[in-house]
């Protein structure tokens, strides 16, 4: 899915997103963005996409890890550094 679907059907969505040293992170809330919030300096590069599902929108939130261990492995052949924490 893109970030767009993800913001859609999101409580809350925060990005970071790291390249040409720097990292501005921003802040999605119920579909309205917020401001960059920083702009901190990172050697690292990639996006980290955090977000909690809207439980008006699927009533009930369940993440099943098995499910989720299986996908990521199925995208770590093609993403270098799939990392999933909760």
């Amino acid at each position: 899915m893109g970030v767009s679907v993800v913001n859609a059907l999101s409580e809350w969505l925060r990005l970071s997103i790291r390249r040409d040293r720097e990292e501005p992170l921003y802040g999605i809330r119920h579909g309205v963005r917020s401001a960059a919030q920083g702009n901190r300096q990172d050697e690292r590069r990639g996006t980290e996409v955090h977000f909690l599902a809207s439980v008006e929108t699927f009533g009930v939130v369940e993440y099943h890890f098995d499910i989720l261990a299986r996908r990521l492995r199925e995208l770590s052949f093609l993403n270098n550094g799939v990392k999933i924490s909760w």
